[in-house]
């Protein structure tokens, strides 16, 4: 009888080893998909950078605003929110993005960035612009 009291705890202690195992992995797309991202002022990573010179996006106070989300299926919704850049802005627009992890790029409305970072709490992306001495990097910051 005692034989019969160690097994089941063994047992159910294999089978929450198993089932906690067996849990799916968080991705890039993950974090990319789960959030509703705003346009940022600061880097909490700036070592993630590219070697060269770095500028930053300007956050214009139009924009502070304005909501990012990429849905799983391809579709980014930009929300200018109330404080719109010009007349004529659309409230809400959709484009198409394509996140391309093993060539680290995404493609947002046919325009293709370098993806620095994606994490639950910030997104980074940027635009090499090759210069005389080499290139700037316009950086964006999602978080």
């Amino acid at each position: 009888m005692r034989r019969q009291n160690l097994t089941c705890p063994f047992v159910l202690l294999l089978a929450i080893f198993i089932s906690s195992g067996c849990e799916k992995a968080h991705s890039d797309m993950d974090s990319l998909t789960n959030t509703t991202w705003k346009l940022a002022s600061t880097d909490t990573n700036p070592s993630s950078n590219p070697t060269g010179e770095i500028i930053y996006s300007p956050l214009m106070a139009c924009a502070a605003d304005d909501t990012y989300y990429f849905s799983s299926d391809g579709k980014l919704t930009i929300n200018h929110g109330e404080k719109q850049c010009t007349e004529s802005e659309e409230k809400e627009v959709v484009v198409d993005y394509f996140y391309n992890k093993k060539n680290n790029t995404l493609t947002i409305n046919g325009e293709n960035y370098t993806v620095i970072e994606i994490t639950d709490t910030q997104i980074k992306y940027c635009k090499a612009i090759e210069g005389t001495n080499g290139f700037t990097y316009l950086i964006y910051v999602l978080q």
